[in-house]
């Protein structure tokens, strides 16, 4: 009975694991889709947006669009990308090299949270290239705290010419609560020009 007992301590250790691995979403190429856990979680707008700081190479910061709806329960209050480069020209190549501070304003505990950060380039009409990476913890964050996430060396390159129009788009993808997820994804990711790519936008 002992060892029955001990294999059903793991079992469920191993089930729990997957589900917070799961939950995790780690690089995500350009035009895939990423779904939500659980049913949408529904959250009070604010009355006044949050500006996130954000620091870093000039000709990356000036790029930045930090993503953050009046109902995000999670907020970026700091993007630092002080390690991250951006070589534009002949190659495309951008590392995913930076840190995020976050916030949960609500008064539930986040079990999981993922960020995203798209570099892409486009025009009005929608993006022609793009790629981005989104790293996950499965670290409860609990009311009013706060945690730095750092990401190193991921890249999103293209063996193509792109000029002077490229952006970086930052924000929350997913938090995952008790009983329901909240999911930014389609404001986050980028409009795709489906005559230049063949991506639904």
């Amino acid at each position: 009975m002992a060892g029955l007992g001990g294999r059903m301590s793991r079992l469920r250790f191993a089930l729990v694991v997957a589900t917070v691995y799961g939950i995790g979403m780690s690089t995500v190429g350009h035009g895939q889709e990423r779904a939500q856990s659980g049913p949408a979680c529904v959250f009070p707008a604010s009355e006044t947006a949050v500006k996130a700081v954000v620091v870093g190479p000039s000709d990356i910061v000036k790029r930045v669009e930090v993503v953050q709806p009046l109902d995000a329960p999670i907020r970026i209050v700091r993007v630092d990308l002080t390690g991250a480069t951006l070589t534009m020209g002949g190659v495309f190549r951008f590392t995913h090299t930076y840190s995020l501070e976050v916030v949960n304003i609500t008064d539930q505990i986040a079990s999981a949270i993922s960020p995203f950060v798209w570099a892409f380039s486009g025009n009005e009409q929608g993006a022609h290239h793009a790629g981005g990476h989104g790293p996950s913890q499965g670290i409860p964050l609990g009311p009013g705290q706060r945690r730095v996430i750092r990401v190193q060396g991921s890249v999103t390159e293209e063996p193509i010419e792109i000029g002077d129009d490229v952006r970086v788009r930052v924000g929350m993808h997913i938090a995952q609560f008790d009983t329901c997820a909240w999911d930014n994804w389609n404001n986050l990711k980028p409009r795709f020009d489906r005559s230049v790519t063949g991506e639904e936008k």
